[in-house]
């Protein structure tokens, strides 16, 4: 397990995200991911890669790209950050 995991396994989740992290419209939600990155330690944001983009991941889950072409998986519901995972390609 590296230092990124270890430091995601570390988090209490659920986090709350602050307002605006996710926009509404209609049935379409669009996460702001500069607000919900802000939320994780530096040690995790480091990594993400900001010159890639993002497949989907789900109804709820979105993949951040990080620079060593793994991705950071998130899951939202509601106002939350309910789960953080690493996802290899």
């Amino acid at each position: 397990m590296d230092d990124l995991e270890k430091a995601i396994q570390e988090l209490k989740l659920p986090i709350s995200l602050p307002p605006g992290s996710v926009m509404v419209m209609g049935k379409r939600r669009i996460p702001n991911f500069d607000l919900i990155l802000a939320q994780l330690p530096g040690c995790v944001t480091a990594l993400v890669n900001p010159n890639a983009t993002a497949p989907g991941g789900g109804a709820d889950g979105y993949f951040i790209p990080l620079k060593d072409g793994r991705y950071l998986k998130i899951t939202l519901k509601d106002m939350e950050l309910i789960d953080l995972s690493i996802v290899s390609t």
